[in-house]
């Protein structure tokens, strides 16, 4: 009976927790996919206004915003050598570099959505998209993942809450199931 006790709590015990790793993952999934939607945006409205016609002096203003004291979106155009041509953003006071193999691999299959660390303890959720009519053109837009993250993080915490709640409650039925049975009262004898 205890052996069988026992096996029955290991396996709620590895139920509780790989249900728990399901959600934190399906989750933190959701939020690192949504965190590329304004980007996205960003992406098509500029590519289009490309195909247009529009010239990029017209689309973009110039560098305003720090990518290491911001979290505003922003938009970067890149030449086909890999060049930043224009862009709303800046760090260390020129316009940000991605990586030559991010702007191929979009240039091979007209998008790519990546995760740019361009310096320690900055993170951005890029998208960068090849310009239809203007295949050497190639639009980024990105915007620091530290929100996402922050939200990821609650939602970490919540979800080990819940597993240590969980657990404990699996450890009290444990106890509760393998502890003796109350001795029973001894039958009265009748008197005589």
């Amino acid at each position: 009976m205890r052996r069988r006790s026992s096996l029955l709590l290991v396996s709620l015990f590895l139920v509780v927790t790989i249900l728990h790793m399901l959600v934190y993952a399906t989750v933190q999934q959701v939020y690192r996919s949504g965190a590329n939607v304004p980007q996205e945006r960003l992406c098509d409205a500029l590519v289009e206004a490309l195909v247009d016609g529009k010239a990029p002096a017209a689309l973009l203003p110039p560098d305003s915003l720090d990518l290491a004291a911001t979290r505003q979106p922003f938009v970067l155009l890149y030449s086909p050598d890999g060049s930043p041509l224009r862009g709303t953003a800046f760090l260390d006071k020129q316009l940000p570099k991605v990586p030559r193999g991010v702007l191929e691999h979009a240039r091979r299959n007209g998008v790519h959505r990546v995760t740019w660390a361009p310096r320690e303890g900055l993170r951005i959720a890029l998208v960068v998209k090849r310009v239809p009519q203007h295949p050497e053109l190639l639009v980024a837009a990105g915007r620091s993942l530290q929100y996402t993250e922050q939200q990821t993080y609650k939602h970490w915490r919540l979800v080990l809450l819940s597993w240590i709640a969980c657990c404990a409650v699996l450890v009290f039925y444990s106890i509760m199931a393998c502890r003796p049975p109350a001795p029973l009262p001894a039958p009265e004898s009748p008197n005589p």
